[in-house]
């Protein structure tokens, strides 16, 4: 258990290296991001006040497990959360960020695309749900009958890095991985 907790870990740490996450996020957030609001849709059935409360702590565990890189526990904390509390976004949004980082994209894709639609300037969750996307792309590159899915795809991730630009001119990350797409599929 010890040795796949390492591995898990080393893993963690080259993919976050590999995609430039190792700079320092709080400067990007802070200038880039609006506060984060929790958003209820209209149709949405109300939930208790009970329910929302066992939500919040659900998501203060989730966030626990992942501070000490608690993988798995820390998504179901986050699942747990949102089984109480369907329209709770940040839950998504940490859920989605962990499923970009130990390769679940479609999963990812789906968690991001919730927490965007309430926080669509989000740098750090754009780059997450693009390098998601890029990585299906990736993979669906393999397969020759998968090419017109592959290039759709990395035009979703070009778009969240354009996006990115955008709001946060230069940006390292968004920079570095929309030239990984460049180059996966020989736009040089």
């Amino acid at each position: 258990m010890k040795i796949k907790r390492i591995n898990l870990l080393l893993f963690i740490f080259l993919s976050a290296a590999a995609f430039g996450f190792a700079q320092d996020a709080k400067t990007t957030q802070k200038s880039t991001q609006k506060p984060i609001k929790k958003v209820s849709a209209p149709a949405a059935p109300a939930i208790s006040q009970d329910d929302k409360a066992k939500a919040e702590e659900y998501f203060k565990k989730g966030q626990a497990f992942w501070k000490n890189l608690d993988i798995n526990e820390a998504i179901e904390a986050f699942t747990q959360a949102l089984k109480l509390y369907p329209n709770y976004i940040e839950a998504f949004g940490e859920r989605g960020k962990i499923y970009s980082l130990i390769g679940n994209n479609k999963e990812a894709v789906d968690d991001l695309t919730v927490y965007l639609k309430a926080q669509p300037d989000s740098v750090e969750f754009l780059n997450f749900r693009g390098t998601a996307y890029s990585a299906l792309a990736e993979d669906e590159l393999k397969y020759e009958e998968n090419r017109d899915k592959a290039a759709a795809n990395a035009q979703k991730a070009e778009t969240d890095f354009n996006r990115i630009l955008t709001i946060a001119p230069g940006e390292s990350r968004a920079l570095n991985n929309r030239g990984r797409i460049f180059l996966l599929f020989g736009l040089y």
